[in-house]
């Protein structure tokens, strides 16, 4: 029986990302804490990646899913927390793109990378 791929948790320089992106955005910097000391949206951006990677499976969309995340750990109950809620989601999809653009770079250099012929004993002109 073939195992579900595991899709990798959220590490620490992407959170302070998914934070940073919050606080340069013009729509949502007045959301973010104004000191430098990350606390409960620290907490929150770790728990809310943290669950989409469990969560996700290889045909997942990614946009829909971390939607529905986020509105299990931010309810929209006014406009406020809706403006929060969107704050989380779009800066996980900073995350998210980010990820993609790094996966990309990786892709082309592989392709790239040109591997020496096999020894099978035949002559290959250099």
């Amino acid at each position: 029986m073939k195992e579900e791929p595991q899709f990798p948790q959220v590490r620490q320089d992407e959170i302070q990302l998914a934070i940073r992106f919050v606080r340069e955005s013009p729509k949502y910097s007045h959301l973010a804490p104004s000191d430098d000391e990350p606390r409960w949206d620290w907490l929150m951006f770790r728990t809310i990646a943290n669950k989409i990677a469990e969560l996700r499976k290889p045909d997942s969309n990614l946009a829909h899913l971390t939607g529905v995340v986020v509105r299990q750990f931010v309810p929209a109950w006014n406009k406020g927390m809706r403006l929060l809620g969107m704050a989380y989601r779009d800066a996980m999809m900073a995350v998210f793109r980010k990820r993609k653009e790094w996966q990309g770079k990786l892709r082309r250099r592989k392709k790239g990378k040109k591997e020496p012929p096999e020894n099978a004993g035949q002559l290959v002109l250099i």
